[in-house]
C-alpha cells in the first residue's frame, strides 16, 4: 500500500476560516465558565473585562521560592557544594541586586 506525501496528508486536515463564528450559545458558556473561574467579571453598564489577577499569600510566594529553593540544592550538591557556598552564593546575589 502507497502512503500519502505528508503534504497531501496536512493539506486534508481542515483549516480555521478567516472570520469563523461561533453560535450564541457557545459564547455565553465560555463567559460563564471563564467567569466562574475568576478570569473574567461582568460589570453592568461596562461589559465584560478581564478580571484583576488575585494577590499571592505569603505562603503561595513562599511555596514558589521553596519549589526554586529545592531546584538549587539539588545542583549545588551535584556540584558537591554545601550549604555554606549556597548561603553565601544568595547572600552575594541578594546584595549585587540590592
Amino acid at each position: 500500500m502507497k502512503h500519502a506525501p505528508a503534504r497531501r496528508c496536512l493539506s486534508l486536515r481542515p483549516r480555521p476560516q478567516a472570520g469563523a463564528r461561533i453560535t450564541p450559545n457557545t459564547a455565553h458558556k465560555i463567559v460563564a465558565a471563564l467567569t466562574a473561574e475568576g478570569l473574567l467579571e461582568v460589570r453592568p453598564g461596562i461589559g465584560t473585562l478581564a478580571a484583576e489577577a488575585p494577590v499571592a499569600t505569603r505562603e503561595q510566594l513562599r511555596q514558589l521560592l521553596q519549589d526554586e529553593v529545592e531546584a538549587v540544592v539539588v545542583e549545588a550538591r551535584k556540584y558537591g557544594l554545601g550549604l555554606a557556598d549556597v548561603q553565601d552564593a544568595l547572600t552575594k546575589q541578594w546584595k549585587k541586586l540590592s
